[in-house]
């Protein structure tokens, strides 16, 4: 393992969501895949829990718990009441 001497603050990244990753389109009651990397850890991984959040992660919503880890889950895209509405995984 590495050590940090700079004295600033760093973070450790355990999973990286790979879709959506940003600045995607998706339409309501469209089927899309939401993707993730998962790094090393010290135990294999029980479970992902996915959620998805419209208020900019005010309040988050769940979409599944998944045992294991499969890096992959086809999502059924929620209806929205307004168009352009921003929402992240």
């Amino acid at each position: 393992m590495g050590s940090d001497k700079s004295g600033s603050p760093f973070t450790i990244e355990v999973v990286k969501l790979t879709s959506p990753d940003g600045g995607e389109n998706w339409t309501s009651g469209s089927e899309k895949s939401i993707t993730w990397e998962m790094h090393g850890t010290k135990s294999d991984v029980a479970q992902v829990k996915l959620f998805y959040t419209k208020d900019g992660g005010t309040t988050w919503v769940s979409i599944e718990a998944l045992d294991g880890n499969p890096k992959e889950h086809l999502w059924t895209v929620p209806t929205v009441k307004k168009k352009k509405t921003k929402c992240k995984v």
